[in-house]
């Protein structure tokens, strides 16, 4: 005769347990979301590294030129 055994389940971490409740177009707007992110701090490590890596009020308004030059206006 054969016996049924439960066995515990694997538990899942708390990140992926979030991960399997958000939906597809969720998890594929944060993934454009973080790789903009992720490209707007790579274009000010080269801006900083290009200035020998002080960061002045001049180095800050030109980031802010740089990233914002796209015709962003937060008036709107």
């Amino acid at each position: 005769m054969t016996r049924a055994v439960r066995r515990p389940t694997p538990a899942m971490s708390p990140s992926s347990r979030a991960l399997a409740r958000t939906s597809l177009w969720r998890r594929l707007f944060d993934a454009v979301w973080y790789a903009q992110q992720r490209q707007a701090l790579r274009h000010i490590d080269r801006i900083v590294a290009a200035r020998d890596g002080t960061i002045n009020d001049a180095l800050e308004r030109e980031i802010e030129k740089r990233i914002f030059r796209t015709g962003w206006d937060p008036g709107r």
